[in-house]
């Protein structure tokens, strides 16, 4: 028996040994692994409006909602592969409005027709409630937690939508480019992790090869991650555009977000919305804007790694002013400038290392207000990201790192969709068109560091596809 027992423990022994091995010889590493999660736009969708209970509103491009005499129905198809175990489920409705009042999610029957539904022949409403959205604020996304057992993992399942008493509200429809969203994380009967496989011959040369299952695993976690924002512009006006030739380079070589959205106007509560999770109900641009809340540059120090805003044109390090005498710097645009000791992350841009190896775990890099596109051309905010960045970006690939390029919002004209391209170690060329927004970078950055999702990144679908991952 112990002799039995003793080889039981050497076969254990061996088997840690070889996946240490494995671990340390390099090769993409993960951070961690995670429920396969699905975002489904829903199938159909419609108002109903007691003052005109004869009416169809099922091509309207926004739903109408408030707590009686207004309701939104909207369904969505599911078909998970068999077996599999429901672990998370939310509710995503886009607000076009402002108001002081949560849209409240309710089961609802599957017996109805988009083109025919009114509020004369709907079906039995249904009162009980399954879960409410935070306040609802226009020009952004807001979730709703709802109980697994309320989605079937294959089926039709519809919500009904109205609001709490007192407000009516304007959510968009699935005509319009902010569809209502269902988010799915399961777990598959069939799942298993990446197994390290280690490649061994009688020769010095050979090292230990390990390979990962891409379908499997999360956010690689990358030693270095640079943010590089842009300003003001239409992602049909970089994507394919002649002014932008080193920009469409990277996008046609890295990882192209062709469904990036930004969450509001103006620029400031973009920027906090990537930094910190929330547009904090900001509507303007002042400085300061003094916020207690958990932001991305306290998460990495908190957990032993670092963070750095580069300023372009920032007079000094953990400078506190506003505005720059040159008018080329804004704190508007350095949203760790609003948070309790924030200033002290906020460095020059002359300080970017050449040696990329010494960068900080995460950097946003802001140029000043002309090499931003804010107030000059795309032509010359392509050229500055070209002449800054690129000895990056082609190191990352190489090095484990990653380079994000992308933008606070539009111009204003193109329904605030934005470009956002990935480029370096692990990323799979290609176009993906999930949906996404500030909130989904957010949680790709916080998901390989291995820190915890803060505000509304928590339920927001991760950015898995470009790094070889399924999303559904």
């Amino acid at each position: 028996m112990f002799r039995h027992l003793r080889l039981f423990l050497a076969s254990l022994l061996a088997l840690a040994t070889i996946g240490a091995f494995a671990f340390l010889s390099g090769g993409p590493r993960v951070a961690a692994l995670s429920p396969t999660s699905v975002t489904l736009n829903a199938v159909a969708d419609s108002y109903l409006s007691a003052a005109s209970p004869n009416s169809n509103f099922g091509a309207a491009t926004s739903l109408a909602v408030s707590h009686s005499k207004y309701r939104a129905l909207m369904r969505f198809d599911v078909s998970l592969p068999a077996g599999s175990i429901i672990t998370s489920a939310s509710l995503r409705l886009y607000a076009t409005t402002s108001v002081n009042a949560s849209a409240i999610v309710h089961p609802a029957s599957s017996a109805w027709t988009e083109t025919t539904l009114t509020y004369a022949n709907q079906p039995p409403w249904q009162t009980s409630e399954l879960a409410r959205t935070g306040l609802l604020r226009g020009g952004q996304y807001d979730s709703a937690s709802l109980p697994t057992g309320s989605v079937p993992s294959s089926g039709s399942v519809s919500f009904g939508i109205n609001t709490t008493t007192g407000a009516q509200a304007s959510l968009s429809s699935r005509e319009s480019a902010y569809q209502p969203q269902l988010l799915i994380s399961y777990e598959s009967a069939s799942s298993t992790t990446s197994t390290p496989t280690a490649t061994a011959t009688s020769t010095s040369t050979t090292t230990a090869t390990p390979t990962a299952t891409p379908t499997a695993l999360g956010v690689p976690a990358f030693d270095h991650i640079v943010v590089v924002m842009e300003e003001n512009t239409n992602y049909t006006n970089i994507i394919g555009s002649t002014n932008a030739p080193y920009i469409n380079s990277l996008a046609n070589t890295g990882a192209n977000l062709t469904q990036m959205y930004a969450e509001t106007h103006p620029s400031e509560p973009d920027y906090l919305a990537l930094y910190a999770g929330s547009t904090f109900g900001i509507s303007n641009d002042n400085c300061p804007q003094p916020l207690a809340a958990a932001n991305l540059g306290d998460q990495l120090k908190n957990a032993g790694k670092s963070f750095i805003g580069y300023s372009e044109n920032l007079p000094s390090d953990g400078w506190t002013g506003c505005i720059s005498p040159d008018n080329q710097y804004k704190a508007k645009h350095a949203p760790w400038t609003n948070f309790p000791g924030g200033y002290a992350y906020g460095h020059m841009f002359s300080e970017f290392p050449t040696d990329y190896s010494t960068l900080p775990a995460v950097s946003f890099v802001i140029p000043n207000m002309c090499d931003d596109m804010h107030d000059c051309s795309v032509s010359i905010g392509d050229t500055w990201l070209k002449d800054n960045m690129d000895g990056y970006a082609q190191w990352a690939k190489t090095h484990n790192s990653l380079l994000v390029v992308t933008w606070d919002e539009d111009d204003t004209t193109g329904g605030n969709h934005i470009p956002a391209i990935l480029y370096g170690a692990n990323v799979v060329q290609g176009s993906y068109s999930q949906i996404t927004n500030h909130y989904g970078l957010l949680g790709m950055i916080e998901d390989a560091n291995m820190v915890p999702r803060i505000g509304n990144a928590v339920g927001e679908l991760a950015v898995l596809a470009p790094f070889g991952q399924l999303t559904g």
